[in-house]
């Protein structure tokens, strides 16, 4: 698990979605010995190329097949599908990601950057 992990696929309730920003694709995830998350994300302000515009840092847990990460005052657990050397696949069960108001079921598809 520790490591950087570049996305490679999101799944919303068994459909390849894609993202909506190409840039997304650059957008990579930082897990430290020391339980650190580090989620650097990436945008096209100038329409030109993609930047490095923020990051988030949080902490990062795994209980049995739970991966909690926990920002602040609140934290996002996910159930880790496939966890290997290469592929971390996790799901999330309780997000409306498309302002439905229905909690939809999204499965995140990442490679091993190093």
């Amino acid at each position: 698990m520790v490591g950087e992990w570049d996305y490679v696929e999101r799944n919303i309730n068994g459909v390849d979605s894609g993202f909506e920003e190409t840039c997304q694709f650059e957008e990579y995830q930082i897990y430290s010995n020391n339980g650190t998350y580090e989620h650097i994300e990436f945008d096209n302000p100038s329409g030109t190329s993609c930047i490095q515009v923020e990051s988030t840092i949080a902490n990062w847990s795994i209980n049995n097949n739970n991966l909690t990460i926990t920002y602040g005052l609140g934290s996002v657990t996910a159930e880790i599908v496939e966890l290997n050397s290469t592929t971390l696949k996790y799901k999330i069960s309780n997000q409306d990601v498309n302002d439905d108001d229905i909690a939809d079921i999204v499965i995140y598809t990442m490679s091993r950057r190093n």
